[in-house]
């Protein structure tokens, strides 16, 4: 009886290992509205090149800076991502009848840089997104009904993902 019982304990081992473990989780997702002066870092003023070792941050319009921004932050550090990766957004908009899909490459930077970094900011700095920084009038209002965040692989695999809890209606 004791060979089977540890015949037992190995074949639940082995078949355990075999189940690969979701290697990256979102454990939250946040949309704000982000001005420019949200992304001036110290060195900027000295002529640096900013690097936040907090969070990586992709703009939609890269000259643009200002606009909503959906935050994800993971439960691993960027630097495990893999290299030629993205986010891919999907965002239902008030009287639409399917969802808007927006990707964004992950950048790829230095390991040290986004070695500790865990948040990934996903900036929709194109109209209409970019007014709904600022209170300009009651035109550039977008009602954003629910979002969806993946981060997916070169093949298409998806790695991670977290939606709004409407997301499923």
């Amino acid at each position: 009886m004791r060979f089977s019982s540890c015949l037992s304990a190995i074949a639940l081992t082995l078949t355990l290992s075999a189940v690969p473990a979701q290697a990256l989780m979102i454990t939250h997702t946040q949309p704000r509205k982000m001005e420019n002066t949200a992304f001036t870092r110290l060195g900027e003023f000295f002529g640096l090149h900013p690097v936040d070792p907090t969070r990586v941050v992709i703009f939609s319009n890269p000259k643009a800076h200002a606009g909503l921004f959906f935050e994800a932050e993971l439960d691993a550090p960027i630097s495990k991502i893999p290299a030629g990766s993205s986010a891919l957004l999907e965002i239902f908009i008030k009287d639409d009848q399917a969802p808007r899909k927006f990707n964004f490459a992950i950048p790829e930077t230095k390991p040290e840089a986004k070695s500790k970094a865990r948040a990934l900011y996903l900036g929709l700095t194109d109209a209409p997104f970019s007014d709904m920084s600022s209170n300009k009038d009651a035109k550039s209002k977008v009602d954003i009904l629910a979002w969806k965040i993946s981060i997916v692989d070169r093949d298409g695999k998806v790695l991670a993902s977290s939606a709004s809890p409407m997301w499923q209606y």
